[in-house]
């Protein structure tokens, strides 16, 4: 859904109180931020963690806990995989992994989900199983990462909407940052 962003995400969780606006790189800009989330991926980071106290809390969490530890590896992958900074390495492994299906069957040099790869003791359908759950990930990965990048691609009134709401957070961060 448009608008429905891991900083939509996160403004929610917070009742009101937002954490910290967009503020890349919060390596250099937000030591503390930094420091709590991880360097790689810090808002990502801090995204699963907003997400996982949602889905776990009394008033919010609406799913039973097996369930959501069920989908905790995927789901942080997803999240993880919003970050630009990696936006060309999954491209990347976007092109190969249609080039493998492309040739399925045949033997391929470099599988697309390089360097992965199954568990050395696994099966052969272990290794299926491997295969398929992974490359349901990766196709979860690429589904939020595109909602999270797609506004460009929304009916124009609608870009209109969320483009003004963006810039108005923008120009409030800088405005901060100015008091500071």
């Amino acid at each position: 859904h448009p608008g429905l962003t891991p900083a939509f995400l996160s403004k929610a969780s917070m009742d009101g109180e937002w954490l910290s606006p967009i503020t890349p790189p919060l390596e250099e800009a937000d030591m503390e931020l930094s420091l709590k989330y991880n360097d790689q991926s810090p808002l990502e980071n801090m995204h699963c963690a907003i997400t996982f106290q949602l889905l776990t809390q009394d008033r919010t969490g609406f799913l039973p806990k097996d369930e959501v530890m069920a989908m905790r590896k995927p789901l942080v992958r997803a999240i993880l995989g919003t970050d630009m900074a990696k936006h060309a390495e999954t491209m990347t492994r976007l092109a190969a992994f249609i080039d493998n299906l492309e040739q399925e069957g045949e033997s391929v040099a470099v599988p697309w989900h390089w360097p992965a790869k199954p568990p050395a003791t696994a099966d052969e359908e272990q290794r299926a199983v491997w295969k398929r759950l992974y490359q349901e990930e990766f196709i979860m990965e690429l589904f939020l990462h595109a909602a999270d990048i797609g506004n460009p691609t929304l009916p124009f009134p609608q870009w209109v909407k969320w483009n003004r709401l963006v810039q108005r957070e923008f120009h409030d961060q800088g405005d901060r940052e100015l008091a500071e």
